[in-house]
C-alpha cells in the first residue's frame, strides 16, 4: 500500500534527522511535531480501514501518499543541497526558507486529509447484517472438478475422514490460492464412500467479509424465513441440536480468520462418533490454530500431472492432444509452473478456441497477458483475495516483490536489507529492523504467497521464489498504485528501479541513498561519506575494493560487503566514532584486529576475514585475540593463505556468542582447535577447510560441541585416527567429509547420534572411510533407523 509506505518512510526520515549527530540541518520544531502527529493519526486511520478499502488507490489514499512523499522530497532535497554545498566548500549558504515553505504546504495538505479522514471515520458504521457481504451458499459454483495427480492425497484425506480416532477432528487443507484445495475437498465431499459414511454433509464457503448469522442459517440448511428473527446464539443452539448424535461432515471452504472458527466451534458437538470438520485455507498459521493434526498441504503439480490435467480440460477424457499441437501444448503447460488454476484457465480458453498451430503459438507467446486479461481475470481475482487480506504493514513488503526478476531465486539477506533501506517497515520495540523484515517475510510464507526454496541450519529462510502469477499480481498492483516509481532509497545492479539511472559513475552523489549494490573496479571514492543515511554497501569488482578512511565516520552503516576483498584502512586517530549500527563486514583483506578497530565495531554480527599477502610487519599486528571482545559476533570466517602467519591463530580467542565458524588454512593442531572451539556454548555450524587443522589424531571429550548441528571437514589430509563417542556431538545432524585420504575410519559411534540425518563423503576420501560409512548404514538399518542418509559418490 503506497500511502502506508510513504508515511513510514517519512517517519524514518524525520527520526534520523532528529537523532543523526552530524547532519547539518534540523527541522523547525513545530513543523516536525505537526508532521509526526499527522503520520500517527493517518497510520491509525489506514490500519482501521484496511479491510474496508478494496480499491486501495482511491483518491484519499493517493493524496496521503503524495503529501507524505512531497514532505520527504522537500527534506531530502534540502539535505542534498546542504551536504553537496559543504563538500564543495565554496562558502555558499543554503537557505531554509524553501524547505519551510514546501513543508508547510505538505503539512496543510495533511491537515486537510486528516479532517476528511476524521469525517469518514465518523460516518463509518459498525458492520451489521446490511453492510456485510453474504457468505457463499453451498450451491455456489466452485473450482473446476477435474482432479489429476493427487491420488495419494485423496487416499490420505479419505482415511482421515473415515478412519482414525472416534473423537471429532478438524482437518485443514492448506495451500496458495488456485492450488486446488477446493477441488480436492469437493471431489472427496462428493465421493460415494463419504456420502454413505456420514449422516449429515454440509458445505459452506466463507467470503472475506462474512455474516455469522447467515453462515449459521446455511449450516442449518434452511432459508431465512422465520428463523431469521432468532439471535446468533439461538441459531447456534439449533445447529448444535441438529448435529447431536449424528455423524456429520462440515466443509468450511476458504476460511481467512481464526475469529470465525472461534465463534463457530462451540456449535459443533463431539459425541465420539467420528464426526469431521474439513477446512480449506491459504493461511498456514490458521491451520495450526484450528487443529492438532498436520492436515493436508497441497503443492504444485509435476510436469506429468500438469500435462494430464491440461489434456483433460482441453480435449476431454477420450481425446489425446494432436501431434502437431503437442510441442506448443507442453510449452504452454510448462509456463503454468504446476498451478492448477492457471492450467484450468488457459485450458478452458483453448477448449473453446480453434485448434490451430497459429492460435496455440499466440497463446504460448502471450500466456501471462492471456491468463490475466481483462476479459477473464479469474486467476487475478483468486489471488487478489490473498493480497487484500494482508495486514497493512505487509502490503508494501508484498508489492516490493515487483522489482524481483522473473523466475529467479531471491536471496533473503539482500531483499530484506532493501526493505529496511526503503523505510516502510515500522519498528517494533526491542527488535532490529532486520528482524522485523525477516518476520514479515515469514508471514508471507505462512500466507502461501511466496515459495520457500531453502532454509539454513537455524531454520531461517534463505532463498525464496514467486510463482509467475503472483509476480504478475505484484506488478499490476504496484503499477496501479504507482508504488515502484516512488522508491528511491535503493540502487542495485539487479533490482534497479525505473527512476534510477543505470550508470554507476555518479551514484555516490545521491546523498539520500540507503542501499548500494554495484559492480565497480578499484577504489571507492571518498564521496561515499556524503551518503548521510547509507546503510548497506555491496560492491563486486575484479580486484580488491579500497575504501576511504571516511567510512569510519558513517554512523548509519549496517552492512559492508565487498568482493573479492575489502581493504579496510586504519581508523583516524583524531576522532573516535563508534559505528554502533554496523552488523556485517566482509571480506576484510589482511585484517589487523587492533583494539582501536574493535572498539569502533562493538555490535558486529558477521565478520569474514582473509589473509592473502600480509606485509612484513610483526606477526602481532595480525593477532586475533581482540576478537573475543565482539560479544555479539555470531558468524566468523577466517581464511589464511600466508604460511608464516599460521602461529598467530593458535592464540586466537573467540567470543562465546559465535554460532557459525569457518576456518581455512589456519593450521591448528586438532587439540588446540578443540579447546578453542569445542566449548563455545552456541556453536551450531563448524566448517574446517583446507588445512584448517593439522595432525594425525583427533580426540574429543564429553561436554564439547553441545549444540553443533553441522560438521564439515575438508582437506584435513593429515588426519588418520578420529576418536569420539556419540555423546560428544549430542545434537549433530549433518557430517560432511572431503579429501580425507588417510582417515582410517569414521567412528561407528557417530551413527548412534539420535539426531543425525546424513553423512556425506566426496570421492577423494579414503576407501577405509567409505567402508566405515557403509558399515554405519548397515548397523543403523539393523536397528530400524532408516532415516539416516549416507551419501557416497557414484
Amino acid at each position: 500500500m503506497a500511502a502506508y509506505a510513504a508515511l513510514m518512510s517519512l517517519m524514518h526520515t524525520i527520526h534520523h534527522i532528529q537523532h543523526h549527530p552530524l547532519l547539518p540541518i534540523s527541522l523547525q520544531k513545530t513543523q516536525a511535531q505537526s508532521l509526526s502527529e499527522n503520520i500517527a493519526f493517518l497510520e491509525e486511520f489506514l490500519q482501521g480501514h484496511n479491510d474496508d478499502y478494496k480499491d486501495e488507490a482511491d483518491g484519499l489514499e493517493r493524496r496521503i501518499a503524495d503529501a507524505a512523499y512531497a514532505a520527504e522530497d522537500a527534506i531530502e532535497s534540502h539535505i542534498e543541497d546542504q551536504i553537496l554545498a559543504e563538500s564543495m566548500d565554496n562558502g555558499k549558504e543554503i537557505s531554509t526558507v524553501d524547505l519551510y515553505e514546501r513543508l508547510q504546504k505538505s503539512i496543510e495538505e495533511l491537515d486537510s486529509i486528516k479532517e476528511e479522514a476524521m469525517e469518514k471515520k465518523q460516518r463509518t458504521r459498525a458492520p451489521d447484517q446490511t453492510t456485510q457481504r453474504r457468505s457463499s451458499s453451498s450451491s455456489k459454483a466452485v473450482d473446476s472438478n477435474t482432479l489429476v495427480g493427487v491420488d495419494d492425497v485423496v487416499y490420505e484425506l479419505m482415511d482421515k475422514l473415515t478412519g482414525g480416532e472416534s473423537r471429532r477432528e478438524v482437518i485443514p487443507i492448506v495451500g496458495m490460492g488456485g492450488i486446488g484445495k477446493t477441488t480436492l475437498a469437493r471431489n472427496v465431499y462428493r465421493n460415494q464412500t463419504i456420502v454413505q459414511h456420514f449422516d449429515i454433509l454440509v458445505w459452506v464457503t466463507i467470503s472475506q467479509e462474512y455474516n455469522l448469522k447467515e453462515l449459521l442459517l446455511e449450516l442449518l440448511q434452511v432459508e431465512q424465513g422465520s428463523l431469521s428473527k432468532l439471535t446468533e446464539n439461538e441459531l447456534g443452539e439449533k445447529l448444535h441440536k441438529k448435529l447431536s448424535s449424528r455423524r456429520y461432515l462440515i466443509v468450511i471452504d476458504d476460511i481467512w480468520d481464526i475469529k470465525i472458527w472461534d465463534k463457530l466451534k462451540f456449535y459443533f458437538p463431539d459425541y465420539n462418533d467420528g464426526s469431521r470438520i474439513l477446512l480449506t485455507t491459504r493461511l498456514s498459521k490458521l491451520a495450526f490454530q484450528v487443529s492438532d493434526s498436520q492436515g493436508i498441504q497441497v503443492g504444485f503439480l509435476d510436469k506429468h500431472d500438469s500435462w494430464n490435467l491440461f489434456c483433460k480440460i482441453v480435449f476431454g477424457e477420450e481425446i489425446n492432444c494432436p501431434h502437431e499441437l503437442e510441442r506448443l501444448g507442453r510449452k504452454i503447460v510448462e509456463s503454468c509452473k504446476g498451478l492448477p488454476l492457471s492450467i484450468d484457465v488457459i485450458g478452458g480458453l483453448l477448449a473453446r478456441s480453434p485448434r490451430t498451430q497459429q492460435f496455440w503459438k499466440h497463446i504460448a507467446e502471450n500466456l501471462s497477458s492471456v491468463v490475466n486479461s481483462d476479459d477473464d481475470e479469474h486467476c487475478l481475482k483468486v489471488l487478489y483475495t490473498s493480497y487484500n487480506s494482508l495486514p497493512l504493514h505487509l502490503k508494501p513488503c508484498f508489492l516490493y516483490m515487483s522489482v524481483a526478476k522473473e523466475d529467479r531465486e531471491i536471496a533473503v539477506s539482500n531483499f530484506t536489507k532493501m526493505w529496511v533501506a526503503e523505510g516502510f517497515l515500522k519498528p517494533i520495540g526491542g527488535k532490529t529492523s532486520q528482524e522485523v523484515a525477516e518476520e514479515c517475510l515469514e508471514e508471507l510464507v505462512g500466507r502461501n504467497l511466496i515459495l520457500v526454496q531453502e532454509r539454513d541450519f537455524y531454520g531461517k529462510l534463505k532463498l525464496f521464489k514467486l510463482h509467475d502469477l503472483v509476480r504478475d499480481l505484484c506488478l499490476r498492483e504496484a503499477k496501479r498504485q504507482k508504488f515502484g516509481c516512488r522508491l528511491s532509497k535503493v540502487y542495485s545492479k539487479e533490482y534497479s528501479n525505473s527512476n534510477l539511472q543505470h550508470q554507476t559513475q555518479d551514484i555516490f552523489k545521491r546523498v539520500n541513498l540507503r542501499y548500494i549494490d554495484v559492480r565497480r573496479p578499484g577504489m571507492i571514492p571518498s564521496s561515499i561519506s556524503l551518503l548521510w543515511y547509507l546503510q548497506t554497501v555491496m560492491v563486486e569488482s575484479g580486484k580488491n575494493g579500497v575504501v576511504p578512511s571516511e567510512i569510519w565516520k558513517m554512523r548509519q552503516l549496517k552492512h559492508v560487503e565487498i568482493k573479492p576483498r575489502l581493504e579496510l584502512p586504519s581508523p583516524p586517530v583524531d576522532e573516535v566514532v563508534v559505528l554502533e549500527n554496523l552488523e556485517t563486514l566482509h571480506t576484510v583483506h589482511d585484517f589487523r584486529c587492533r583494539g582501536e578497530v574493535v572498539e569502533r565495531i562493538p555490535n558486529i554480527k558477521k565478520l569474514r576475514i582473509t589473509y592473502w599477502e600480509v606485509s612484513e610487519d610483526s606477526l602481532d599486528e595480525y593477532s586475533l585475540n581482540k576478537i573475543e571482545l565482539l560479544h555479539k559476533l555470531s558468524s566468523l570466517s577466517v581464511s589464511n593463505y600466508v604460511s608464516r602467519l599460521s602461529p598467530v591463530f593458535s592464540e586466537m580467542s573467540l567470543p562465546q556468542s559465535v554460532r557459525k565458524l569457518s576456518l581455512r588454512g589456519t593450521h591448528l593442531q586438532w587439540g588446540v582447535m578443540t579447546e578453542m572451539v569445542g566449548w563455545l556454548p552456541w556453536l551450531q555450524v563448524l566448517r574446517l577447510r583446507e588445512y584448517a587443522c593439522v595432525g594425525s589424531e583427533w580426540c574429543t571429550v564429553e561436554g564439547q560441541f553441545c549444540r553443533l548441528k553441522l560438521l564439515e571437514i575438508s582437506e584435513g589430509e593429515d588426519l588418520e585416527c578420529w576418536e569420539t563417542e556419540s555423546s560428544h556431538f549430542p545434537v549433530l545432524e549433518h557430517l560432511r567429509l572431503g579429501y580425507m585420504r588417510r582417515l582410517k575410519e569414521i567412528p561407528s559411534d557417530i551413527g548412534d547420534i539420535p539426531t543425525l540425518k546424513s553423512i556425506q563423503l566426496d570421492r577423494f576420501c579414503s576407501d577405509a572411510a567409505f567402508r566405515s560409512a557403509k558399515q554405519i548404514r548397515v548397523e543403523q538399518e539393523e536397528l530400524g533407523n532408516e532415516d539416516l542418509r549416507i551419501q557416497l559418490p557414484c
